[in-house]
């Protein structure tokens, strides 16, 4: 065990696919069609009558997942595949998982849940809709903003985040990634036939200030010039707001961020504006954060950095 098993406050947030009911359907057939399922449990559309009948049977349905997944849970599922081994490898205190709120998406989240909890992994589970056609933007905005939440508020409390990227859609685990990389913590993936976790780099991601300061002027109410906002329409960084003459949106990726950080020139601390040092402009932003009691993001050069204020 590594020194860093033994420190406290380990937070996991994970997605949760349906890959597990994939699993258990094709084990259980015979079961699933006595209920008239006759489709795999997870692949099956969001507008299908199925998806009431999983519903209608949930809890029998719950029930027998859970056994199916003690069965043999790193092989079963993507999620404890992935969190058992973390568990073993960095540690973890508690849980936070992110599922959808079809009746499949219920159904998954709350057999991993179970499972967890069975081995004393205390769990907490974020609902969001379905991230399926027709839904998709709207889903992934709800994705986006419970991890964004979770993050913050572990973060805040001193806990040590770690985000985990395999299960789920591809463009879920792709802004999960984003995120992590925004915020500056660990994304791992497992894949099935990995024997342990790939901790993805943390790539130093910042938002440049060209898009960070018109984007939240845009978020305080602020007017933008046209220019600006007609090159932010071209990089598909803004999009009108849907029925209304005039007005944009800020991607829901990046509105959560935006609301936490004070986007600082190197004029606005005069005594950065002439250095071009990176350890000297972190010392004048150390104290820039602390009077304003806020995370700040300042561009130093052709550099910039994320200060937080001290606790």
């Amino acid at each position: 065990m590594t020194p860093e098993q033994f420190a406290m406050g380990k937070v996991h947030i994970s997605l949760v696919g349906t890959s597990s009911l994939g699993h258990f359907y094709r084990t259980e057939q015979e079961l699933m069609n006595g209920l008239g399922i006759n489709q795999d449990l997870s692949r099956i559309p969001l507008d299908s009558p199925l998806q009431e009948t999983v519903r209608r049977n949930h809890d029998f349905l719950l029930g027998k997942l859970v056994d199916f997944l003690n069965g043999d849970p790193e092989r079963r599922s993507a999620e404890l595949n992935g969190l058992f081994k973390a568990q073993k490898e960095v540690g973890c205190d508690r849980v936070v998982l992110v599922a959808t709120n079809t009746p499949t998406g219920t159904l998954a989240g709350e057999a991993v849940k179970r499972v967890l909890e069975g081995r004393g992994i205390p769990v907490e589970t974020k609902t969001i809709r379905s991230i399926g056609q027709g839904e998709f933007e709207r889903g992934m905005e709800e994705l986006t903003n419970e991890v964004a939440v979770s993050i913050s508020e572990s973060l805040a409390a001193g806990d040590r985040v770690y985000l985990h990227a395999s299960p789920g859609l591809k463009p879920e685990g792709a802004y999960l990634t984003l995120l992590g990389m925004l915020y500056d913590v660990d994304v791992y993936y497992l894949h099935e036939s990995f024997d342990h976790l790939v901790f993805l780099p943390r790539v130093p991601v910042t938002l440049r200030e060209d898009v960070a300061r018109p984007l939240k002027d845009l978020l305080e109410g602020k007017e933008v010039s046209e220019e600006v906002l007609k090159a932010l329409r071209e990089r598909r960084i803004v999009s009108p707001k849907t029925g209304t003459a005039s007005g944009y949106e800020v991607p829901h990726v990046l509105t959560k961020v935006l609301r936490e950080y004070t986007v600082v020139n190197p004029e606005t601390l005069e005594s950065l504006g002439v250095y071009d040092d990176e350890n000297r402009a972190l010392e004048e932003a150390k104290k820039f954060a602390a009077s304003l009691k806020r995370r700040i993001m300042v561009y130093y050069g052709t550099g910039a950095l994320v200060v937080d204020p001290p606790l």
